[in-house]
């Protein structure tokens, strides 16, 4: 009993030593490889080093599968030899503990790789795309920092040249524009006493957003929880209350808006429109009077606050902002006004609905999660929009997530496939909005389809925070729509797919098995070829019991190919390790191409539905036919070398 555990320990050692030390040959010869002979023509310096190590693991996981298969088929061949007895009748219960052994060994194996084909690879591939892109993205940096120089924008031109000089500290021509815009926004910074104020009672760079499906970018930053409640269930007698509650308070703007709202949503019958109507002229008076009182610089400020506020009420919420943001950061007095501070708030939830703020998109790029995305979207009037997205950033918040799109180009055509038009957009800020909230002509309109529960919300113009005459929206080339005049676009599409989408864009091997199973079905809608995608699922999804299938079929060889038990170790059989290895490779590439005609063969012939139950009936087939070819093995004669 003590002798047969210590040959079967010696049998393990041996099969350990032989695969564990081809295995790190093999990336050793990766290394080498990948490190000398990867081209990095085009690269940012400091992307050179990731660059490389990428690639070498990227080439490591995919000879792995045949530095396995060329260590198990020796490995095999020496344990099978050392111990062969007991087979002279075929299934006998040695074959069943060999087959056991070789299970075993294959299903490990097949872990790794699948672990590095499912996992690894894409990751490299991504990384490696990743560092390719940077040097597009540096020529981006300076280019924006040079234009916002001379646009005068000196403190934006610097942010965007110091980001150049981070990605690629060698590049001389970045360090020149950061050395020129960091004087010139020093010089600002001192010369304006407004930014030194700024610094002291600061607003935040990026607002809080409290997500509503309805309302976008909706947040009340400092009103009170009593003021939320009232604004959130928006009814007459309420709003009344509080109009006088303000009126009680000598607040005759609190008053004013109040009782506005109250008028915006009482109808004709309503009992406290009268009221509402008399509030409103008495504090509006008291508005009048007030703006009289005081110096010539008081009846400047409350002037200008009463402009804003006048904006607010006829819904110009982009020239109230503006005005009561100038007012909160040109006078220390107004900072602290709780009006202008209040007012400040509405107008910019206003704004974030039909703008958002270009600061929110500054640095993103290093964040997204997702480039290069295409689809196209059908309209219900037959027309077909196709979509080219350069990149996507997640934002998360409290309630919810935006996307932020890089480079959205969307293309119009006809339903006769004649060119409508094309647009770009810099960036466009993107969350889901309920098909509920639309009328059967609206959706008309969008050309939403009526299954459809929640559709993209793409806003498409953005101003900077603090200045506005710099608003930047969508270019429409190549012919005229008035698709974009509103300053945003409607996706007539399941929001959920985005995502989907996104996965897919970014490559087969990078999208999960559970996304391709989803995304078969909806392929077509999307401009891709469904029976395509369909034979790309059975290839993710069968290639473990694929791999499981050869590699038993391997310890069917090795077993007949095996080294007779006693046999000297002859040095000149090392040469069989590379020259099997290659033919490894290469046998790997041909049943790779085998295993793809066959899967697509099922699609073709069982159609996309019964294909994934037709292929779990073939390859387990498969499977049962090598293992009972392995288990009728037997030992009927004896081999010399």
């Amino acid at each position: 009993m003590k002798m047969k555990e210590k040959k079967f320990k010696i049998k393990i050692t041996r099969f350990f030593v032989i695969t564990v030390s081809f295995v790190v040959f093999v990336f050793l010869m990766s290394l080498c490889y990948g490190w000398f002979a990867t081209n990095t023509n085009g690269l940012l310096s400091s992307s050179v080093t990731g660059y490389k190590w990428c690639n070498v693991f990227r080439i490591f996981f995919r000879l792995l599968p045949s530095a396995f298969a060329t260590s198990f088929v020796v490995a095999w061949t020496c344990v099978f030899g050392a111990n062969s007895e007991g087979s002279r009748l075929r299934f006998s219960p040695a074959m069943f503990a060999r087959y056991r052994r070789v299970m075993i060994d294959s299903i490990i194996a097949v872990l790794f790789i699948s672990l590095g084909t499912e996992v690894f690879v894409p990751l490299m591939n991504e990384k490696m795309a990743g560092h390719r892109d940077l040097p597009v993205l540096l020529r981006e940096y300076k280019e924006i920092a040079k234009g916002l120089y001379d646009q005068g924008r000196y403190e934006f031109a610097d942010e965007y040249a110091k980001l150049a000089v981070e990605l690629d500290p060698s590049d001389e021509e970045a360090k020149a524009i950061a050395q020129k815009t960091g004087l010139s926004a020093e010089k600002t910074n001192k010369s304006d006493e407004f930014k030194k104020h700024e610094a002291k009672q600061p607003i935040e760079s990026m607002p809080k957003y409290l997500m509503n499906e309805l309302d976008f970018g909706k947040t009340y930053t400092n009103l009170q929880e009593t003021e939320r409640s009232l604004l959130d269930e928006m009814t007459s007698y309420k709003l009344l209350l509080a109009a006088r509650a303000c009126f009680a308070k000598e607040d005759w703007f609190g008053a004013h808006y109040y009782s506005q709202m109250g008028l915006k949503m009482s109808s004709q019958k309503d009992i406290n429109k009268i009221k509402l109507m008399e509030l409103a002229a008495d504090s509006w008076n008291k508005l009048s009077a007030a703006r009289e009182e005081g110096d010539s610089e008081d009846k400047q400020r409350f002037a200008k606050k009463l402009e804003g506020y006048s904006a607010l009420l006829e819904n110009d919420f982009f020239r109230a902002y503006y005005i009561f943001r100038d007012l909160h950061l040109n006078s220390k007095e107004y900072s602290l006004d709780p009006d202008v501070r209040k007012y400040l708030d509405i107008a910019q939830t206003n704004l974030q609905k039909q703008y958002f703020f270009a600061d929110e998109t500054f640095k993103l790029e290093g964040f997204e999660s997702a480039r290069n995305v295409r689809f196209r979207v059908s309209h219900t009037d037959g027309t077909v929009s196709v979509v080219f997205i350069r990149g996507v950033t997640v934002a998360t918040s409290k309630a919810g997530y935006v996307q932020y799109l890089r480079g959205l180009g969307i293309y119009r055509l006809s339903d006769e496939g004649k060119y409508l038009y094309g647009s770009y957009t810099p960036y466009a800020k993107m969350t889901a909005v309920s098909t509920s909230a639309f009328t059967a002509e609206e959706k008309a309109h969008f050309g939403i389809a009526d299954s459809i529960k929640r559709v993209p919300f793409l806003l498409l113009r953005s101003t900077d925070r603090n200045n506005d005459d710099v608003v930047v929206g969508t270019e429409v080339k190549f012919g005229s729509s008035s698709d974009f005049e509103n300053g945003f676009y409607i996706l007539p599409m399941e929001f959920d797919d985005f995502d989907m989408l996104k996965k897919v864009s970014a490559g087969v091997e990078s999208a999960g098995i559970s996304t391709l199973f989803a995304f078969t079905d909806k392929a077509k809608g999307y401009g891709f070829s469904e029976e395509v995608y369909t034979q790309f699922l059975l290839n993710r999804i069968f290639y473990p019991i694929y791999m499981l299938i050869l590699f038993i079929l391997l310890g069917l060889l090795s077993w007949h190919g095996r080294v007779p038990s006693g046999s000297v170790f002859k040095f000149k059989w090392m040469i069989i390790f590379p020259v099997l290895f290659m033919v490894s490779i290469g046998a790997y590439g041909i049943l790779m191409g085998f295993f793809k005609v066959c899967n697509y063969e099922i699609v073709a012939l069982a159609g996309k539905n019964l294909s994934l139950l037709t292929g779990v009936g073939l390859y387990a087939l498969a499977l049962l036919v090598v293992s009972v070819l392995f288990l009728a093995s037997r030992n009927s004669s004896e081999r010399n070398i």
